[in-house]
């Protein structure tokens, strides 16, 4: 067991207590035990330097609150008899060095997670000391090591860990139904003999056998990529009140393309397909119509770009022969209704 102690005069009236050196043929070493000649031929000892470390603690535990990326560590002192406490350090970059000289100020009870160095007191071997560390970042990696230190100022061996803070936890997401407008960017009518006709009109059969364009760009499937499920798509149809066709219900065939916009030539291979009766309607009447709800896959994947109307007829007195508005009306409007997760 060490004891007594060694003191230096550093100013006339100021005394510190220090550590005893000796030089020998190569180096400094430190005094062990100081002997005083108290009789002819007795030697009394007055110094026992104390130079075995204590050992390392052996035990510290860690508990995390992921959400608020805080850890509070709970420490256990070596059951050493002249311990006194002991020192932690956190790093991001590596193992924190061994510490040096503190003072009592440097025991905070939290901690930031910021490579703060601190000291934990505590007078009993084998006691127990628990600091709250925050300011941790998500999915990083940490260093921790801690010291023990006794009462000749001796640090342990380090007791080191490392760990990488829990990643941030994935937003907690709602199924919600949303519904927007899609409008037309142009639109007009395309005749295999002749070629596009002037102006925003849909023909659909006819003597030039015509059929119909709404065109939307890229607006459908942009609108619906993070589309979990469509609920309905909407279109309204106005049919023209101009002199055509029958005066009565006429029917309007309404298919799908994939033009984004109107080609200089023929449409080719993108001419509308797949229609159907969607409704009848009469001069200058106008309806929103429930499209068939199998296009839907097509409409988000961008397969199905825009609408039309189609039928081969040549008849002019035909219920399949209709001109129907396009772009500068509301005819051709889309209404989508779905469901994604936000």
């Amino acid at each position: 067991m060490a004891f007594g102690s060694i003191y230096y005069k550093g100013a006339p009236t100021a005394w510190s207590q220090g550590q005893l050196y000796v030089k020998d043929a190569t180096s400094w070493k430190p005094v062990v035990h100081l002997y005083e000649k108290t009789a002819p031929t007795v030697w009394t000892e007055r110094f026992n330097a104390d130079l075995t470390p204590p050992a390392a603690p052996p035990l510290f535990v860690n508990t995390y609150d992921a959400a608020a990326r805080t850890m509070t560590t709970t420490f256990t002192a070596s059951a050493d008899a002249d311990v006194t406490g002991m020192c932690c350090k956190i790093s991001a970059t590596g193992y924190p060095t061994q510490p040096g000289v503190y003072t009592s100020a440097d025991s905070p009870t939290t901690v930031q997670a910021d490579g703060t160095q601190f000291w934990s007191w505590t007078t009993t071997p084998g006691g127990k000391s628990t600091r709250k560390h925050v300011g941790f970042a998500n999915s990083k990696k940490y260093y921790m090591s801690a010291w023990s230190r006794d009462a000749s100022g001796n640090w342990s061996a380090p007791v080191s860990y490392t760990w990488t803070f829990a990643a941030a936890p994935a937003p907690v997401k709602t199924l919600t139904t949303k519904t927007a407008y899609v409008y037309t960017t142009d639109s007009g009518a395309w005749r295999s003999a002749y070629g596009w006709r002037s102006g925003y009109d849909l023909y659909q059969g006819g003597t030039y056998n015509d059929q119909g364009f709404w065109f939307y760009g890229t607006a459908i499937s942009t609108l619906l990529k993070n589309a979990y499920d469509i609920t309905s798509v909407q279109i309204y149809v106005q049919r023209s009140s101009s002199s055509h066709g029958i005066s009565g219900a006429g029917n309007i065939m309404i298919g799908h393309h994939a033009l984004t916009s109107q080609p200089s030539g023929s449409p080719g291979t993108n001419a509308v397909q797949g229609e159907y009766n969607a409704v009848d309607l009469g001069r200058g009447a106008g309806a929103w119509v429930t499209l068939n709800n199998t296009w839907d896959t097509e409409f988000k994947a961008g397969t199905f770009r825009g609408l039309g109307i189609m039928y081969t007829t040549t008849s002019v007195t035909s219920s399949y022969y209709n001109i129907v508005y396009g772009k500068g009306t509301s005819s051709g409007r889309l209404k989508f209704t779905w469901r994604e997760y936000v």
